[in-house]
């Protein structure tokens, strides 16, 4: 994931590993989830929006909490101020190039072995 301004929720969602439409029902189940919308009302999210993301798709998918659930986990992380969303984000950013690196070099042993 590039570092930039604002991400389209289908670079979110490539990146993510989920579809946009689970982006579109999880900002309807978490209010504090409200990515900023252009002059024509296109999504887009900022580095903390997709952090916020991660956090839901950690405690959804990994520890299999509930929307409820989650929705309270979430809630007691930031009256703790538990909430890091700056290292969220450049977590899963460096997840990203690593993955990236890896498949450029699978194709490239690939390519190699063809030889």
């Amino acid at each position: 994931m590039k570092d930039k301004a604002y991400y389209t929720p289908k670079e979110v969602a490539r990146v993510l590993g989920i579809e946009t439409y689970v982006l579109r029902y999880w900002e309807s189940q978490f209010p504090f989830l409200k990515p900023e919308r252009t002059d024509v009302g296109w999504r887009r999210y900022r580095k903390e929006d997709i952090s916020k993301i991660i956090l839901i798709k950690k405690l959804l998918y990994d520890e299999h909490f509930t929307i409820k659930g989650a929705k309270r986990r979430l809630k007691e992380l930031r009256k703790d101020k538990q909430l890091d969303l700056k290292a969220t984000f450049e977590e899963a950013r460096k997840e990203t190039i690593f993955s990236e690196i890896k498949e450029v070099l699978e194709e490239m042993l690939k390519m190699l072995q063809g030889l």
